[in-house]
């Protein structure tokens, strides 16, 4: 993952939008904050490591996701900005392309989207999980993008 996005990060783009779902979440997760810090559910909190050995402990995304999540509520879209994307690949992503920009002194700016999974992927599970249709989380997408133009 590390060697990928810093050669996407190379072209230099203005935004870096990265996207993941959320299992069992029923909105769209605006995440604000990535965390030098990586694991599994299945370690235990002291096998847990830095993302970048002496890099910042948190990298605060700059895009407007408090507007975002407004601008989706009032469109219908069930949104939030969350401070926490876990400690696996999602805040990874989200931490290391701050920190690539960051120490690269590129303007790229940064932000990490949690998607619910679709109904498809969700049908006839025991428990029933929380989802939201594709065709929701592609017009949030497109409402973001457009507040990028």
């Amino acid at each position: 993952m590390k060697k990928r996005l810093a050669e996407d990060m190379q072209a230099g783009y203005d935004f870096a939008l990265h996207l993941g779902q959320s299992p069992g979440s029923g909105r769209i997760a605006l995440e604000a904050i990535g965390l030098n810090i990586g694991g599994s559910s299945s370690q235990t909190p002291d096998q847990f490591r830095p993302i970048v050995e002496d890099g910042p402990v948190a990298y605060q995304s700059t895009l407007p996701l408090a507007e975002w999540s407004v601008k989706l509520r009032r469109a219908g879209i069930p949104a939030h900005v969350s401070y926490h994307a876990g400690t696996f690949l999602c805040n990874a992503t989200l931490y290391y392309s701050c920190y690539l920009a960051d120490q690269l002194g590129l303007a790229t700016q940064s932000a990490f989207v949690h998607l619910p999974l679709d109904l498809s992927q969700t049908t006839g599970q025991l428990p029933d999980m929380a989802s939201l249709p594709a065709s929701i989380s592609a017009a949030a997408l497109h409402l973001i993008l457009e507040d990028l133009k």
